[in-house]
């Protein structure tokens, strides 16, 4: 639609930081990510349980997606502890990370990750 906004600059659903919960950012169908507030609740969710990262945002992206009828949907978290997750649920979706002093790696899909 002429005009439209974006998911990408509502905080809480196309991203959200926060010193104690990490920060995560979102892209694909606006409608699908503003409806789950998507950046915030994937980052409330993994904070009580941090090594399921990965599968709680597969499952969120998931959700999101088939609540819309197959939307593209996709999300990168970090957590304070250095804990990150990347799902998507779409064609594709480029991704990078860089920790410590490991070398970058990066990917288009989050089966890369």
């Amino acid at each position: 639609m002429p005009g439209r906004v974006g998911d990408t600059p509502l905080v809480g659903a196309g991203f959200f930081a926060d010193p104690a919960l990490g920060a995560c950012c979102c892209t694909g169908v606006g409608e699908a990510i503003m409806t789950r507030v998507l950046a915030f609740t994937a980052l409330q969710e993994v904070a009580g349980e941090p090594l399921r990262a990965q599968a709680i945002a597969e499952r969120l992206c998931d959700g999101a997606s088939a609540a819309h009828g197959g939307a593209a949907v996709g999300l990168i978290l970090l957590r304070p502890d250095g804990v990150a997750a990347v799902a998507n649920h779409s064609d594709h979706m480029s991704w990078a990370i860089a920790h410590g002093d490991e070398a970058p790696r990066g990917g288009l899909s989050s089966a890369e990750f």
